[in-house]
């Protein structure tokens, strides 16, 4: 029968949405629940990768747009877009989030998935995120994402 196939990737598909809610839900232990981030961010390209996106910083009870943009530069192949959520760590001033953080990395998006990444800025400023990216593409790349307080 035909069925048995069309279940199991539902259910996979399934598995991998509460997958993904989960870890956008789950607490990072020893973070302050007031420092916290959350973007929207695309990225796409062939070799050399962009990235762009907004979001809102929440630091001391208060809201903060912020800009996220960024290339990368090795073998870059798609479309993703991502929801991020995630704590906040070793900011003084909500202008210390400005700055870009480094990444290199691999990875590979089919359809829906969901990861995890900490970053740090030049301030020490760190960043514990949860994603969950749709898309399609693959990338071996070093790259670097920029925050700027609007």
């Amino acid at each position: 029968m035909k069925l048995f196939p069309i279940l199991r990737s539902t259910r996979l598909a399934a598995m991998a949405a509460l997958s993904a809610v989960a870890i956008l839900t789950a607490p990072v232990p020893g973070a302050s629940a007031q420092d916290r981030i959350e973007m929207g961010i695309v990225s796409g390209g062939i070799i050399i990768g962009a990235t762009g996106g907004s979001g809102t910083l929440y630091f001391n009870g208060q809201a903060y747009r912020i800009s996220i943009g960024g290339l990368s530069v090795g073998f870059t192949l798609g479309f993703k877009a991502a929801d991020v959520v995630g704590e906040v760590f070793n900011l003084q001033q909500a202008s210390d989030i400005n700055g870009t953080y480094s990444a290199i990395g691999a990875g590979a998006t089919l359809g829906v998935g969901a990861s995890v990444a900490t970053l740090v800025n030049g301030r020490g400023v760190e960043l514990r995120l949860r994603m969950v990216q749709l898309g399609l593409g693959y990338s071996l790349a070093l790259g670097g994402m920029n925050i700027i307080l609007r």
